[in-house]
Formats: C-alpha cells, sequence, structure tokens
C-alpha cells in the first residue's frame, strides 16, 4: 500500500531509480518522513520489467463479498506516468485468455473480499518485451481512472494542459459544444470528466472519448482557449 506525502506514488524501477545521488534522497526524505510522523512507512519494491503492454483487469465486490468480472482495460502510460485507459485489442485478448489471466485476476479479487474488502477493484498487469506476462503487478482497492472507462466502455484521457482563468473548465465545455464535439443527448464525442484538477496555470484534465470520436479534435479546441505563449 502506498504511503501518503510526497513519496506517493513513487515505484521500484522508476527511471533514475538506480542512481546513488536519487537513492540518497530518497533515503534522506524517507527518514524525515518517519522522524516527523513517528510511524512506520511501508513501501513494495518490485522487479524491473521490459514492458510490451500495460492493462488491468476490474472487478466490483458486493457488500455479500461476492467479485463481479466486470473486464479487462489496456492502460496507456507515458513512461512511468498514466496517461489513460482504452479497448484492449484482440490479439491481446486472445493470449490473456490462453494463459488463464482472468482466473488468476478473479483469485486475486476473493482474496481481496475473504480479506474484508468491498468496492471497485483493479488488478494492474502488464506482458514484457521478452514474451512474459506478470499477471499480478499491483492491486488498487479504490474507484480507478481504468474502472470509469470500463463503466464508460470508453476511452479515456488525462492530459496535462495549460489553465486560463477559473472559467476555464465552463469555457472548454462551452468550446466542445459549439464544435459539435461535446458527447451529449447520445451524439459521440468528448465528455471532460472532473474540474478539481485544473487549477491554473496547469492542470491535469480527465476526459472520456465516447462513441467512436477522434480525440485529435480536442487539440484545436484547447488551442483556441489558451493563449500560443503558454502551451505546453
Amino acid at each position: 500500500m502506498r504511503g501518503q506525502g510526497p513519496l506517493r506514488g513513487v515505484r521500484a524501477g522508476q527511471p533514475g531509480g538506480r542512481d546513488p545521488e536519487r537513492l540518497a534522497f530518497l533515503e534522506r526524505h524517507l527518514e524525515r518522513e518517519i522522524e516527523r510522523r513517528a510511524a512506520r512507512i511501508e513501501l513494495i519494491v518490485q522487479p524491473l520489467h521490459t514492458r510490451a503492454e500495460d492493462f488491468a483487469a476490474h472487478f466490483t465486490i458486493d457488500q455479500a463479498g461476492q467479485p463481479h468480472w466486470l473486464g479487462i482495460r489496456q492502460v496507456l502510460n507515458d513512461g512511468h506516468a498514466y496517461r489513460g485507459s482504452d479497448r484492449p485489442d484482440a490479439a491481446l485478448l486472445e493470449r490473456l485468455d490462453r494463459a488463464g489471466y482472468r482466473e488468476c485476476a478473479e483469485s486475486v479479487a476473493r482474496a481481496a473480499a475473504e480479506a474484508g474488502y468491498r468496492g471497485p477493484l483493479s488488478v494492474d498487469s502488464m506482458t514484457t518485451a521478452d514474451g512474459g506476462l506478470v499477471p499480478v503487478l499491483e492491486v488498487n482497492a479504490r474507484l480507478s481512472p481504468g474502472m470509469i472507462a470500463q463503466h464508460l466502455d470508453a476511452r479515456v484521457e488525462l492530459r496535462i494542459v495549460p489553465v486560463d482563468g477559473e472559467d476555464w473548465f465552463d469555457r472548454l465545455v462551452n468550446a466542445l459544444d459549439g464544435a459539435r464535439l461535446l458527447a451529449t443527448d447520445g451524439r459521440p464525442g468528448i465528455l471532460p470528466l472532473a474540474a478539481g484538477t485544473l487549477a491554473a496555470p496547469r492542470g491535469w484534465l480527465f476526459l472520456a472519448v465516447l462513441g467512436g470520436a477522434d480525440p485529435a479534435q480536442l487539440t484545436p479546441v484547447l488551442d483556441q482557449l489558451t493563449p500560443g505563449d503558454r502551451r505546453p
């Protein structure tokens, strides 16, 4: 389980993870956190894999402790940073079926249920460049972006964007609607999902792409909202 504070989300094997200076920095930071919190900090240490594809199995565990399989979503990463989720291709699904992946993921969900967990659950996994399969990389006992993509049956993306003013989100929605790109009333398009991460001057835009819409159509809309000298 990841701890709270500035180290949240730091992974073993992250680029620079074997740099002596970086390791010394992390050691000092951990020592300060232990002193400040007067508590134990737990770390997860994972092998460093050369990934081919990232994906996740999604479940919900009902109040009776019964896991329900929802499906698999491809995970779109930029290096070690999450950037979105989409439908997996047929070749990946066929490979996972041959490998008995669903049965493995379901065993993880059952173990979580037996431990008393109830709610959404995602099992992160990967294939590796040497042809291997890592069926359980980590488990997220929360509502993850991939889970949202699974429920919407849509592609979701996380983009960093320049934010100009407190009304930026409202202007974005209006601009998408004016360009007939806003997914509404059953119309395919782009649907912004959250505004709380869009604090100026830059923020994270979490969006869904519904009905086969082209996410590239968002770029000119963002360009119109943002002065040229503030674009990434």
